[in-house]
């Protein structure tokens, strides 16, 4: 039957209309601000495009806030994010994501969600639509995760900067599913770190296969090398999108264009994919 057989609809708590957003004074004192630098962080290109039935799925390169205040957020992201090797999306390219995938009304997830700049854009398209005539909190939800106090930190600011509020968790989502999230969102907006290997250049364990057994969302199968270790994280981020999408749920996200093609393992979950009909 269909995922959405398969998994269930649980309902999370908190839809659209439930959620108010914190004051910004409550956020500033958490956030470090530091002078801008320059804007060549604008320059981005997109390398993937691909859809993911359920809807649509995109993949580009290279995450903001919205307009002038998300300028400030980004940079702030940008900044914090190079330290852990992070991407930060331009609003051109979140814009681009969320103008395919119409998040008009629904629970929006980001699992990656950085400094917020999806939620903010996704909120634009919401109140562009809406003609005035519904507030945007009362048409989506927003949920998040992120693995960097800093990051969430920034993102909490922006949302409330434009009005908005949602449920942002600090865990790290290749082990930590904070909104049980399988089946149950009607959209997905990500910009998940690409080519994350299983281990880094000295040996050390990043991303540990024993702790993802089990886990619903890699129902597909984990991208192993002949080792038993994780050959690259991006077959594992793209199983967590599509297992988060109710039955008529979409998404659109940024991926790597070497996911085209990668080999062994990657490749196998990927033609289960495109058997599945989800490409």
């Amino acid at each position: 039957g269909s995922r959405a057989r398969r998994y269930g609809r649980t309902e999370i708590d908190g839809a659209p209309g439930e959620l108010s957003p914190p004051s910004v004074r409550a956020l500033s004192s958490s956030v470090r601000w530091r002078p801008f630098e320059t804007a060549s962080w604008m320059r981005c290109s997109v390398v993937y495009v691909t859809a993911i039935d359920r809807g649509d799925a995109v993949g580009t390169a290279c995450q903001s806030g919205g307009e002038e205040s998300g300028y400030a957020s980004a940079q702030f992201a940008r900044a914090e994010g190079a330290k852990g090797g992070e991407f930060f999306t331009p609003q051109s390219i979140v814009k681009l994501l969320v103008e395919i995938i119409e998040p008009y009304h629904g629970k929006i997830l980001d699992p990656a969600c950085g400094s917020g700049g999806m939620f903010v854009q996704s909120a634009n398209f919401v109140k562009s639509h809406a003609g005035g005539k519904s507030q945007v909190m009362n048409e989506v939800a927003l949920y998040g995760q992120e693995k960097g106090s800093s990051n969430i930190r920034t993102a909490k600011m922006n949302l409330a900067i434009h009005g908005l509020s949602g449920k942002i968790a600090e865990v790290n989502s290749f082990y930590e599913d904070a909104f049980q999230s399988v089946g149950k969102f009607d959209f997905v907006l990500a910009n998940p770190p690409f080519n994350v290997k299983g281990k880094d250049k000295n040996g050390q364990i990043v991303i540990d296969p024993a702790r993802l057994q089990g886990d619903p969302r890699y129902y597909l199968g984990l991208p192993l090398t002949g080792k038993n270790e994780i050959s690259n994280a991006n077959y594992l981020w793209m199983q967590m999108f599509a297992s988060a999408l109710s039955s008529k749920g979409r998404a659109g996200f940024v991926m790597a264009n070497s996911a085209s093609d990668a080999g062994n393992a990657e490749k196998e979950i990927r033609k289960k994919m495109v058997d599945q009909g989800f490409v």
